[in-house]
């Protein structure tokens, strides 16, 4: 059961990753401690086997770090009392914020360095995920790295336009242009003119994620997560990734 911090206002619309609704839940140890109940008898009744906690953009606010830390670790043992297991999905600089507590499984989002909020580039590159590694290795137990797959389209002037794989390839295909893979990341990129705009592609495929998981590995870890599935080459990942 994955719970994420997201609410829906009304029909159609939602305040996403809001760190105020963290903070309602989490700054008094009586809230907390209801929310831990409420979620801890919703996973009971619905029979999962754990609950998944993917609460997101806390950014550089320490103070609820902490609270998050404290309520991961009193989830964790109500978890462990009903038999479920526990998981967190963290961003990539956590531990830069917070000491968290040993018990649950811990997943790194190692993506986002361009996106939305950026001009062109990879989802990751081998610096930021070097980093990412090196902050990670403080994390109790053997923590799971997790990877972006598809890309984005950037054209001059617009927000850039999420694409999975499969539509990346399929746009290459249309173009009848060959992607170059940059060597700092691993990801595949070109640039094309379509209607006197310039537009900058990139994304990830099979060999991407390869490269990503041996960086890895070369820093110790072992587990691994992807999101999201649909619109990806599973013949490409498991040529690739899966060896």
């Amino acid at each position: 059961m994955s719970v994420v911090n997201d609410v829906q206002l009304e029909e159609g619309k939602y305040d996403n990753k809001t760190p105020q609704l963290l903070w309602r839940l989490l700054g008094d140890d009586e809230t907390m401690d209801a929310h831990i109940g409420a979620l801890i008898d919703l996973a009971v009744s619905y029979g999962v086997d754990g609950i998944e906690i993917d609460y997101e953009a806390i950014r550089k606010d320490t103070a609820l770090w902490e609270r998050y830390a404290l309520f991961l670790e009193k989830l964790y043992a109500e978890a462990a009392a009903q038999g479920l297991l526990l998981r967190a999905v963290l961003s990539w600089d956590a531990t830069k914020y917070a000491a968290l507590p040993a018990g649950p499984q811990y997943t790194v989002m190692c993506y986002n360095l361009y996106g939305y909020h950026s001009g062109p580039g990879p989802k990751a590159d081998q610096t930021f995920l070097t980093t990412t590694y090196q902050l990670c290795l403080s994390l109790p137990g053997q923590a799971r790295m997790a990877y972006a797959t598809g890309g984005f389209d950037w054209t001059e002037g617009a927000n850039p336009k999420a694409l999975t794989q499969t539509q990346a390839e399929e746009l290459v295909a249309q173009l009848g242009q060959i992607p170059t893979r940059d060597a700092q990341s691993g990801a595949l990129t070109l640039t094309y003119q379509k209607d006197g705009q310039t537009h900058a592609l990139w994304y990830a495929d099979g060999q991407t994620l390869a490269v990503w998981r041996d960086w890895a590995t070369e820093c110790g870890y072992e587990g691994f997560d992807l999101f999201r599935m649909g619109g990806n080459n599973l013949d490409d990942w498991l040529a690739t990734l899966w060896k």
